[in-house]
């Protein structure tokens, strides 16, 4: 004989009751994980600005060994001569690429324009102080990378990464100066 087990109350869902824990919980996940998540895709962005100032560099460095000058890159630009690390230039003793692509704005880890100046004085008061000695110990020709759209609080954690601790104020001292959104970063002298 079989036996047919017949649903009296003649619902097929969820109680509300049901429902509402569930999402409770859902919100419950969400608050834990959420902050997790974006700390990560920060950190992330962080390490990846480290990265395209280390391949920077490496690039600019070649680069002045075999020309004895200093290459600009600007986000936006297709002329060589605005993009001496990725394209021919016509600069006397250029042996590159030194870079596989372009600059642009996809090495920017907060969007928007990345430059390398072929000076140092482009975006800082009058150029870098290096050691936090409180006067300028760089200027005048050299590499610089100026980031755009960077939050203050993620230029503190770039100028950790590359400076660590240095007497005063990180804002206006070491490799990475910062002002109004601009990252500003020593690359070569």
């Amino acid at each position: 004989m079989n036996k047919q087990v017949v649903n009296t109350r003649g619902q097929h869902g969820f109680t509300l009751i049901e429902i509402v824990i569930a999402v409770a919980i859902l919100a419950l996940l969400a608050t834990t994980v959420a902050p997790m998540v974006m700390k990560h895709m920060e950190n992330a962005k962080i390490t990846k600005m480290i990265q395209v100032v280390e391949a920077m560099e490496m690039a600019c460095m070649e680069y002045h060994m075999d020309t004895g000058g200093y290459a600009r890159e600007y986000t936006g630009y297709t002329e060589p001569a605005n993009h001496g690390l990725a394209m021919d230039p016509g600069t006397t003793g250029w042996d590159g690429p030194y870079l596989d692509k372009v600059l642009g704005e996809s090495q920017n880890p907060w969007g928007g324009t990345i430059h390398l100046y072929s000076s140092l004085n482009n975006h800082t008061a009058n150029g870098y102080d290096l050691y936090g000695s409180g006067s300028v110990t760089h200027d005048g020709a050299g590499n610089s990378l100026i980031v755009w759209n960077v939050t203050e609080e993620n230029a503190e954690k770039v100028d950790a990464k590359v400076d660590g601790e240095l007497p005063g104020d990180w804002m206006t001292t070491g490799r990475v100066e910062y002002q109004n959104g601009t990252l500003c970063l020593y690359i070569h002298q």
